[in-house]
Parts: structure tokens; C-alpha cells; sequence
């Protein structure tokens, strides 16, 4: 997955499709929050914001 600097996802590679809480093509350009269940974008929230903070991404 790839986010802008908005949190819209723009480009999205998944090998078990039939995973996907949603097709690829229907979540190109949402917001993680409109895809993602509440508790799983809260903790998207709190990385992407430190990523946005301080440039680095903790793997």
C-alpha cells in the first residue's frame, strides 16, 4: 500500500485478494479511514502521524 500525504491510498498490491476488507480499484483514492475498521485506523492515525512528524518509518 501506498498513502499521499492525505492518508488516500494510491497505489495498492495485494497477492490474497480475497482479503481485502475492499477491491483495489474501489480504495484507490480513499481516505485509510473509510476503508479500515475504527481500531485498525487509529493505529494507522498514530503511525502516519509520527511518519508525517518525523520522516522516518520504524520497522
Amino acid at each position: 500500500m501506498v498513502f499521499d500525504g492525505e492518508g488516500r491510498f494510491r497505489f495498492i498490491h495485494a497477492i490474497e485478494k480475497d482479503k481485502l476488507l475492499l477491491g483495489s480499484q474501489q480504495a484507490l483514492g480513499l481516505h485509510y479511514q473509510q476503508v479500515l475498521p475504527p481500531a485498525l485506523a487509529n493505529t494507522f492515525d498514530a503511525i502516519f502521524h509520527q511518519v508525517q512528524q518525523t520522516r522516518q518509518v520504524d520497522v
